[in-house]
């Protein structure tokens, strides 16, 4: 059993911890801001043999030997750092994505993970899902449908599409880095392509769109008075105006890129991006789909237990994930979506840790971490890109 120190009580530590749980390993330490706000999140959990620290000691925590990997869930400004102190100490770490802030950090922790030659993971989950880390490698792979010539991916949600609402802590620079949205939903597309093609990027051309130039951030003292509040027009002295064009915020709603990857077999494979978080009426759509020579494939997040494949002769197959439960106990027909796709990350993260064997950790971190640290490149340059104005 693995012992996990849990770092970052915030959205991704409420969805991850459970997963890490259910896969079998435990919670041995929680840590936050306060000793006090990570003795709340071990009561609300449960997690009775949990110890509760303050990240000013991460640096004595680490010493612990009762804790094997640390689970990196705090804002993207802390990552690296973690990461980093975290190699050094010889622990195993699980990092929420995005790497880094920017390329030079994620060089930094790619070194100190291959110089510890510890285990280490990106929480990018849609790599995971079944239909991708399966069906569309082994088409790649074995050829089935020929070779890749064009691959188009989208992510669209709708959650930012009005100016008043809450868009938390990702526009602030110093907090999420440039790129509010290329580093969000951005990173995901870009280790994605990796995952399954692998190589580098030839070219890569990226734009970003900035729809509205201001937000409005509710004074959340002033919120609880109202069953329904006001917008920003009905009640402007409620809301705190943002200024999204300023240095210190990332006002991109909309980005796209052309590229071309040079895959791991040496093939050059054009391909675009779409994303959007003002993309009216969908939650979390992401979609894959890749032309080849002979046929087609397309996946969407929103519908993650089918794919379409389409064949040459004009036949179109609609499949399901394959009928075996998953370790999650879904079986055929019972969707497998967000949270059984962590677990299968996690259960390959940790088959590599226990294996014990250094070449498979090190070969496995290695390409883990490499094609975060593309991704961050791409995405460091992507939001540098001068934002389209509407006006």
């Amino acid at each position: 059993m693995l012992r996990y120190l849990v770092a970052g009580t915030g959205m991704m530590g409420n969805i991850v911890t459970p997963i890490i749980r259910q896969s079998g390993q435990e919670i041995a330490a929680v840590m936050e801001l306060t000793t006090e706000l990570a003795q709340t999140f071990i009561n609300k959990n449960g997690l009775t043999s949990a110890k509760a620290f303050c990240s000013k000691d991460f640096a004595s925590i680490l010493k612990n030997e009762d804790i094997d990997v640390v689970a990196i869930l705090v804002p993207n400004n802390m990552h690296a750092d973690i990461a980093i102190e975290a190699a050094n100490a010889k622990k195993h770490i699980l990092i929420e994505k995005p790497l880094a802030l920017t390329y030079a950090q994620a060089k930094d922790v790619l070194e100190a993970v291959t110089k510890n030659k510890v285990a280490a993971e990106i929480d990018s989950l849609y790599r995971h899902h079944q239909l991708i880390s399966e069906t569309l490698i082994d088409l790649v792979q074995y050829h089935t449908l020929g070779n890749p010539i064009f691959v188009d991916m989208s992510y669209i949600q709708d959650w930012q599409m009005h100016p008043d609402q809450d868009i938390g802590w990702r526009p602030f620079v110093k907090l999420a880095g440039k790129g509010k949205l290329v580093g969000d939903l951005g990173s995901h597309v870009l280790q994605t392509l990796l995952h399954v093609f692998g190589g580098d990027f030839e070219s890569f051309e990226g734009k970003t769109y900035n729809v509205y130039p201001k937000r409005y951030k509710l004074k959340s003292k002033n919120a609880s008075t109202f069953s329904k509040i006001p917008s920003s027009t009905e009640r402007p002295d409620l809301y705190e105006e943002l200024d999204m064009t300023a240095p210190d915020m990332s006002g991109d709603d909309i980005a796209t890129a052309s590229f071309v990857l040079r895959t791991q077999e040496g093939r050059k494979l054009p391909g675009t991006f779409y994303i959007s978080q003002v993309h009216s009426g969908f939650k979390n759509d992401f979609s894959v789909n890749v032309a080849f020579e002979k046929g087609h494939f397309s996946w969407r997040a929103e519908d993650p237990n089918h794919a379409i494949i389409s064949y040459e002769n004009g036949v179109k197959q609609r499949i399901e994930r394959a009928s075996t439960p998953s370790r999650s106990g879904r079986p055929a027909g019972h969707p497998q979506g967000y949270g059984d796709a962590i677990l299968r990350e996690l259960e390959k993260f940790h088959s590599v840790i226990n294996s014990a064997n250094p070449s498979t950790i090190v070969d496995y971190s290695t390409k883990n971490i490499s094609d975060a640290t593309k991704a961050t490149k791409i995405v460091e340059d992507w939001a540098n890109t001068t934002p389209f104005s509407y006006t």
